[in-house]
């Protein structure tokens, strides 16, 4: 049918298809309108139809029962920043590199140099991470948000920084794992396989085992009720504690090598960081850091003091002692954590036929065992210092996952420019939150008082 044309129509036509448009219009909704005769014999020389459509009614809609589609609700970011994921994990496409290829060096480099950084081209997946950090970092904060930052500055505070902070970021996640790893590799908490607790809160509450349940032999016919004897808990508290490793950065090796500073920082910021927490897990004073195993005061009924120089018959007595309270010593999950000073008084150890006490062939010799058991070292231990308040010791844990690890999570990563300005430096401030706890103490033994001779 050819296209119809109303411009042409005469006005005799024009208004017979007005009075057809004016009969539907006034047609019920339920019934079929009546269409004139004169319209009728106008539609049949023309050749035109006339189809009468209910209009669509827009239906409200209850936001509270609505189902919007999973992939609209899916958001990638914080705040105004948050946008649908809908496309690949890409996050700068003009390097095509994704989130775990963040780099601190870049970071260093656009923090401390700006627009003189000779690599901003290659960096556009950090200028991205640190507008989002920034913006984020302006929206309204919680109030505990709010006590994190108060934290935080009393933190800078005490390490005299004063204002010298340039700006700050938090590592993406798929480097700060890559730094726990590493962070894993290096202290003896982790390789022991301590109960490891990430991303907890500042404060925590764990049961810990006190005295067992008495068991009672009533007979078949019980005289009397049952003696009721209820076990023992007490209460762990773990409460986070900051600590913070400074890294001083030449401005010339973040310039003209950028890749070796990546390695050199991260490498600095975890030996430093693994240190500390090997140090304060055995150490710690309880002030401003955690409460280290040695200096517990619920110990004390666990040690055998005034030790002199060990030998494996202080050894097996430690061992006895543990097997005394019903503790398991394996080596599944046993350890002795010594300084390496007295690992080598007990592998040099020899019988008066200058035969070595527990072992024939050296080249056989067992790494880092002893008596079967697994030894970890630090140089974080005092040596040779007798009798004392932060004496020499060294311990057996008999289940290493009664030693509790609690680790704040993200590392945060804090550029200070202006602190080393006059060395040409600026400085990379890391910091983490940790604490640590027993659950039980009958499965730790101490051998306190320790001299190499």
């Amino acid at each position: 049918m050819a296209k119809f044309d109303a411009s042409k129509m005469t006005e005799a036509d024009r208004d017979v298809l007005h009075a057809a448009a004016r009969s539907l219009l006034a047609g019920q909704k339920d019934t079929e309108p009546e269409i004139p005769a004169e319209v009728k014999e106008f539609l049949e020389k023309t050749g035109m139809t006339i189809e009468a459509k209910k209009p669509a009614v827009m239906a409200a809609v209850d936001p509270a029962d609505a189902t919007p589609d999973p992939a609209d609700v899916q958001l990638g970011g914080i705040g105004p920043q948050a946008t649908p994921i809908k496309a690949p994990a890409i996050i700068h496409e003009g390097t095509k590199r994704e989130l775990k290829d963040f780099s601190i060096a870049h970071a260093i480099g656009i923090l401390s140099m700006g627009q003189n950084y000779p690599y901003l081209a290659d960096a556009g997946l950090e200028i991205e991470e640190l507008k989002s950090q920034r913006a984020r970092s302006r929206e309204p904060m919680s109030a505990e948000k709010q006590l994190l930052l108060a934290e935080r500055q009393q933190q800078l505070k005490d390490l005299n920084l004063g204002s010298e902070v340039a700006g700050g970021f938090f590592i993406p996640t798929e480097v700060n794992n890559e730094m726990i790893q590493k962070l894993r590799g290096q202290e003896i908490w982790m390789q022991m396989g301590v109960d490891y607790l990430p991303d907890s809160p500042k404060y925590q509450e764990w049961d810990k085992e006190g005295r067992d349940p008495l068991v009672y032999w009533p007979g078949d016919t019980p005289t009397s009720d049952l003696t009721a004897s209820d076990m023992d808990f007490g209460q762990i508290t773990l409460t986070l504690h900051p600590m913070a490793c400074l890294v001083p950065i030449r401005l010339n090796l973040i310039k003209f090598a950028r890749i070796n500073v990546e390695a050199e920082v991260r490498s600095r910021i975890v030996k430093s960081m693994a240190i500390e927490q090997t140090k304060v897990g055995l150490r710690g004073t309880g002030a401003k850091q955690p409460l280290g195993l040695f200096l517990d005061p619920a110990m004390a009924p666990y040690t055998t003091p005034s030790v002199g120089k060990p030998d494996f018959d202080d050894l097996l007595d430690a061992i006895s002692a543990i097997k005394q309270r019903d503790g398991v010593v394996s080596p599944a999950q046993s350890a002795w954590v010594m300084p390496q000073e007295y690992l080598n008084i007990f592998q040099k150890s020899k019988t008066g036929t200058a035969e070595y006490s527990y072992i024939v062939d050296l080249t056989d010799m067992p790494a880092e065992r002893i008596l079967g058991l697994p030894v970890f070292t630090s140089s974080q231990i005092r040596t040779d210092l007798g009798v004392g308040s932060d004496e020499s010791r060294m311990m057996l844990v008999s289940d290493a996952k009664t030693i509790m690890l609690a680790d704040g999570g993200q590392t945060e990563i804090t550029i200070l420019k202006e602190l080393y300005a006059l060395q040409f430096k600026i400085g990379v401030l890391a910091s983490k939150e940790i604490d640590f706890g027993i659950k039980r103490e009958a499965d730790l033994q101490f051998l306190t008082g320790l001299t190499t001779s």
